[in-house]
């Protein structure tokens, strides 16, 4: 029977049932939801007079009933459910629902069918670039559904980034936190699906319905609050939150490219103050210099138009002679051999700003920022003088073959 056919095979079924009860059908299977286990099991037997009655065959060794609390649970039994039948968690259409009790997320089947398709899409012959696209339209997508109780697990992301690393040739220096906020929102899993979340939460109130799980574990709207306060906001009241740098936001009421412009900006904040806090040279000098929104801006569009060395310079893959020195020798030597100066040490420092053999640079700028990793201090072409010097020089050095030793890979 064709899918048509089955829809108008049951329409007077469909339409009977959800008179008294909540339902989603899709073709040959449904979701019946009731407030008590009574209820549902009834919707449940009038399915069973109209199967019969339309000369079909209920298989119910397929049912799977969701119980919220041991109560429920012992009560489906009791009503001829065996416990194979009876879950803490279900997956519909790829959301988890989750009950009270229950700790785990969703089964993992999905995502690792996602991480084998970007490992393939890493292996592809194709240019960075298209690979990175395909990533952001095939991967991510697939990858992000259903977390809407629920934030995405670390694991997942990490597992997740870790193929990107391989897809965009991320080099192993980059800082990941600046490296996720340079390639963008959209491809961050992690926050891909809290705005999906986000997005679906907001359409349903103002739909005018009520909150869903208002002070429940594991419900929509503790997920969106704990999200929003893990990037250091906290809730006012139900449906309006605050930030210290971002302000107020109000689901229902304010427009929704502004909410989510201000969940953009907390989201790149967070990944800002949490590469400051690591343990890196570059997140040491720099520890105390204040996310900027407009620097960020003209940061990201160098990095969207720039090559490989753009990239890696502006997220903290600069390469001096002194790191070369010690991945092939152990130790920093005195000495560079780009200028000939014996006394220098060749680092990033000196290579940038004081080495005789990129004599043609542009004046040292005083901001941080821009001298380590050529942010740019002002829109456009001439605000990206800073970061294509330092790029020619990271390409020179990765280039150098001193005592006839081959050049660093990239």
């Amino acid at each position: 029977m064709s899918a048509m056919g089955v829809v108008l095979v049951l329409s007077d079924a469909v339409r009977d049932i959800s008179r008294h009860h909540t339902q989603s059908v899709f073709l040959d299977d449904r979701v019946l939801v009731a407030d008590t286990v009574r209820e549902v099991l009834a919707a449940k037997q009038k399915w069973a007079r109209w199967s019969r009655k339309l000369g079909l065959e209920e298989n119910d060794q397929k049912v799977v009933a969701l119980a919220q609390t041991q109560a429920q649970r012992l009560a489906f039994e009791r009503r001829g459910l065996s416990q194979s039948q009876i879950s803490g968690q279900l997956r519909i259409l790829g959301v988890d629902y989750l009950s009270q009790g229950c700790d785990g997320y969703g089964s993992t089947r999905q995502q690792k069918t996602v991480q084998a398709l970007g490992w393939r899409l890493a292996r592809a012959p194709l240019p960075a670039e298209v690979r990175t696209s395909l990533y952001r339209s095939r991967i991510i997508p697939s990858l992000c559904w259903g977390w809407w109780f629920q934030d995405m697990p670390a694991e997942v992301f990490n597992q997740a980034y870790a193929v990107f690393r391989k897809v965009a040739t991320v080099h192993h220096m980059a800082a990941r936190n600046l490296r996720v906020i340079m390639d963008g929102h959209q491809l961050c899993p992690y926050f891909v699906a809290f705005a999906q979340a986000f997005t679906q939460l907001r359409s349903l109130v103002l739909k005018g319905l009520p909150w869903p799980g208002h002070g429940q574990r594991h419900s929509w709207v503790e997920r969106v609050r704990d999200t929003l306060g893990a990037g250091g906001g906290g809730a006012l009241a139900l449906g309006r939150w605050t930030h210290p740098t971002e302000g107020n936001m109000d689901v229902q009421h304010d427009n929704k490219d502004k909410v989510l412009h201000l969940v953009r900006e907390s989201w790149r904040r967070s990944h800002w103050e949490a590469f400051l806090a690591k343990d890196r040279r570059d997140s040491r000098f720099l520890r105390g210099t204040a996310y900027h929104p407009r620097r960020y801006k003209w940061a990201a569009e160098a990095f969207r138009d720039g090559g490989q060395h753009v990239k890696a310079v502006l997220t903290g893959a600069a390469l001096s002679l002194s790191v070369q020195q010690v991945i092939f020798e152990g130790a920093v030597q005195q000495g560079c051999g780009l200028c000939g100066d014996a006394e220098a040490f060749p680092t990033w420092e000196h290579l940038a700003w004081d080495c005789a053999g990129f004599a043609a640079r542009p004046a040292r700028p005083g901001d941080p920022l821009s001298c380590r990793f050529g942010w740019p201090q002002r829109a456009g072409p001439p605000g990206r003088v800073v970061v294509e010097h330092l790029a020619a020089v990271r390409e020179q050095v990765l280039g150098f073959r001193p005592h006839g030793r081959r050049g660093a890979r990239l």
